[in-house]
């Protein structure tokens, strides 16, 4: 049987882990205010980054299969 969250002990070390905003804020009272508006902070450029690569990721991919698409018809249409 799980042990409910209001008779879990918080943990005495630093926070670690990805934590949401809300609930850092709100249910957790061994994180201050400025503790938890820095680790929301870098979490948001953490995703930031990751939302950008994965953009560049999808956009080469898709120019490299329009460009070789495009190779590829009119080589297609001239045979038949």
């Amino acid at each position: 049987m799980a042990v409910p969250l209001s008779r879990m002990a918080f943990p005495t070390v630093h926070p670690r882990g990805w934590l949401p905003l809300y609930t850092m804020v709100t249910f957790r009272p061994d994180i201050s205010y400025a503790t938890a508006k820095r680790k929301a902070a870098r979490q948001g450029t953490i995703l930031t980054a990751i939302a950008r690569l994965g953009t560049a990721v999808v956009g080469a991919t898709s120019i490299y299969f329009t460009l070789r698409a495009l190779h590829w018809l009119p080589s297609r249409t001239a045979i038949s």
